[in-house]
């Protein structure tokens, strides 16, 4: 994702000297930010999408056509519609409400419904889905053991997790997440990718594959598992 954060930068219009007002809430302060950034997203994601193909073919293997599966943090549907043709029902979902209307707009696939939703206090029930993919979401979220839980929660026994994220092997992705931060955006956690394989083992995910791709603004481990 190499032009991610110049371009959102340069469309918000931001001094990287100010920063946005802190909320008392973390996650009212970080659904501020993803709103105010919705309309500029895909455009800012628009030099990713040949690694959003490549994350696309390492879950392949692992749906079908009969899949129910859900989407956390979908953004406005970068992986979502790639990925709608590929299984029976796809429900995608993000909490910020102008990510998910975006979505809804540019959505033509009769399969995918979009839905605003908190990854920590999913509304779904138990043992729900064939395969949940959150990608790049897990070093964004305030706590990522309670969407972990979430996640095993609404998920089928035996059912596969997709859980893609950036490492934080390269000072190169420091400085950006450090030039991000300074518009609003907040990481909660830094993996490498050995850590990252090591924190969803403890939390109870069977890994079945780590495999690293060559990504911007750092590399990714697109971890697959089951619960």
């Amino acid at each position: 994702m190499s032009d991610f954060v110049l371009n959102l930068a340069f469309v918000l219009g931001v001094n990287v000297k100010k920063s946005l007002n802190k909320s008392n809430k973390k996650s009212s302060r970080d659904k501020k930010f993803w709103n105010k950034v919705a309309k500029f997203y895909s455009p800012a994601m628009k030099s990713s999408e040949s690694g959003y193909k490549v994350l696309v073919n390492e879950v392949l293997p692992y749906l079908t056509k009969d899949m129910k599966v859900l989407e956390i943090g979908c953004g406005t549907g970068q992986l979502t519609f790639l990925l709608a043709d590929k299984v029976d029902k796809l429900i995608a979902t993000d909490f910020s409400e102008n990510m998910i209307s975006i979505c809804k707009k540019n959505n033509e696939c009769k399969n995918v419904k979009f839905k605003v939703e908190d990854a920590h206090d999913l509304t779904f029930s138990d043992d729900k889905f064939d395969a949940v993919v959150i990608a790049n979401v897990m070093h964004i979220v305030p706590n990522s053991d309670k969407v972990l839980s979430e996640i095993k929660r609404v998920l089928k026994k035996d059912g596969i997790l997709f859980a893609p994220i950036f490492t934080t092997d390269t000072s190169k992705f420091n400085f950006r997440i450090w030039f991000l931060e300074k518009i609003g955006f907040k990481v909660y956690k830094k993996f490498s990718d050995k850590q990252y394989i090591k924190y969803m083992g403890n939390n109870g995910i069977k890994i079945i594959s780590a495999n690293m791709i060559k990504s911007e603004p750092s590399d990714e481990c697109a971890l697959i598992g089951r619960v």
